[in-house]
């Protein structure tokens, strides 16, 4: 039939002989099969911490002396760590102050400006302007709308491009958008 012509492997491509392939088959509907059902109750460890010791002591065997024992370690490295991050803030803290405060006994510290870099207020002026076009019955709505955004200087570019990316995104010419 129609088969003959569409090969499940192109000759070509046959490149391991038939007695040299490994296949595996399994019938899960036999009776060798063991389902293991006993491992889907839990059994209480009762020598829990003590396997756990040797468990530790063989993975310092195979890693190296240098690792620490994750589920004892992690209570005492969460403290750790929270002494660290107040250590660390101090030091934040002092790397903020002047070197003059710390002589001459300035209280003030000195800020330095924090830049997003995430554009967080670009996304969302885009969202504004995108939802102020697609709810504007006419185009003097939608006009009047985005002339009432506050827009930021340099930002004005945005209004532009997001007029055209709407204009864009339709499948047919729209007046609104040339109106606008």
């Amino acid at each position: 039939s129609g088969f003959k012509d569409f090969p499940a492997v192109h000759p070509d491509l046959d490149i391991v002989e038939a007695e040299d392939q490994i296949t595996h088959k399994v019938f899960l509907n036999s009776d060798d099969l063991d389902p293991e059902q006993h491992l889907d109750v839990f059994h209480l460890d009762e020598e829990f911490e003590e396997n756990e010791k040797r468990w530790s002591l063989i993975r310092r065997e195979i890693l190296g002396g240098d690792s620490d024992d994750d589920s004892s370690s992690s209570s005492d490295s969460d403290s750790d760590s929270d002494s660290d991050s107040s250590d660390s803030d101090s030091e934040e803290e002092s790397a903020i102050v002047p070197h003059d405060a710390h002589q001459g006994g300035e209280t003030e510290q000195s800020q330095q400006p924090i830049q997003d870099y995430s554009e967080k207020d670009l996304i969302t002026l885009r969202r504004t302007i995108y939802l102020t076009i697609m709810s504007s019955a006419s185009h003097e709505e939608c006009a009047h709308k985005l002339l009432k955004i506050d827009i930021r200087e340099g930002q004005e570019i945005e209004l532009c491009a997001m007029v055209l990316e709407c204009c864009s995104q339709e499948r047919t010419y729209a007046q609104f958008y040339g109106l606008l």
